[in-house]
């Protein structure tokens, strides 16, 4: 397991080390990764993998728990750290949506194995992306004079209209020489992913540290995977499947909720800050809840 963490902690510190010079190159980097090693990654999971109808209990199990998350983080940001409307609302935001693709992906693949992955690569889209770019939308929508959510970028993200043909795909006969080239490119979304995350951190954002960004940190990556490991055993007991869920549902805040808070100028620190320090704290966390898992 130490060998699992150090392999993922020295892909983002190359990331931080060689910020300065990749800062001009890093979206193009972040667009490969969208454009081409997810969607790569996702045929060839997805294709050879038996998803049986049982786990759309997973994906709605993700909706519920994003749901408390964010009744949670309203009742904390509003009632015990008493923040203003801009700070709850992004507060809220890095409290209830997890970074299931480019922190999770790796994470997953990394201590679970190629068949989680396949899972966790369901979740993300289905019980992660699609809550955030609805019900996050929604919440935005509560700081802006514009209250619609823009379907568009649902139905025209890569790796949601990749899925969609991969399950298509299923239909057809592909040769094992096509899914190893796709897989081998999918190869490239843990190194990449974890680097990009490392050179997008801005430090000196991060000096400005608050409590709500401790706050956020506690609730996204401790007390609501402890919350949703309970219920996992409990209901459906632990299986590869579970551990994917929870291993997602364990993951840092999200960057995309972080954009979408700095897009509408609400509180970019405690966004950008609960992102940067999530990825960080993830060295310790996620190896505690995979002994947990055990």
């Amino acid at each position: 397991m130490i060998e699992n963490i150090l392999y993922l902690f020295l892909l983002f510190f190359l990331g931080i080390l060689l910020q300065k010079k990749f800062e001009k190159n890093i979206d193009a980097l972040i667009d490969f990764i969208i454009y081409i090693s997810l969607p790569s990654l996702i045929i060839s999971h997805i294709y050879k993998l038996n998803i049986d109808i049982s786990f759309l209990k997973y994906i709605a199990f993700g909706w519920f728990i994003t749901i408390f998350a964010i009744f949670l983080s309203f009742l904390a940001g509003k009632y015990l750290l008493k923040l203003p409307l801009n700070s709850l609302l992004s507060f809220i935001m890095v409290s209830a949506f997890a970074n299931t693709a480019f922190v999770g992906y790796p994470y997953v693949e990394t201590f679970l194995g190629n068949e989680a992955l396949g899972y966790a690569i369901i979740y993300d889209n289905f019980a992660s992306f699609l809550p955030v770019v609805t019900i996050g939308a929604f919440l935005l929508s509560f700081n802006s004079k514009d209250k619609k959510i823009d379907l568009k970028k649902i139905f025209t993200f890569p790796p949601f209209l990749v899925l969609i043909f991969s399950y298509l795909l299923k239909n057809f006969q592909i040769d094992n020489s096509f899914l190893e080239i796709f897989e081998k490119i999918g190869q490239t979304v843990t190194p990449l992913a974890l680097f990009s995350v490392g050179a997008k951190i801005d430090f000196s954002k991060l000096k400005k540290i608050k409590l709500p960004i401790f706050f956020s940190l506690i609730l996204k990556m401790i007390l609501i995977p402890l919350i949703s490991l309970y219920l996992l055993k409990f209901l459906f007991g632990i299986n590869i499947e579970s551990k994917a869920v929870l291993f997602e549902i364990a993951m840092p805040p999200m960057v995309l909720a972080s954009i979408m808070v700095m897009k509408a100028k609400l509180d970019s620190n405690l966004a950008v800050g609960s992102v940067g320090f999530g990825v960080i704290f993830s060295f310790l966390t996620i190896p505690i809840f995979y002994k947990l898992l055990e």
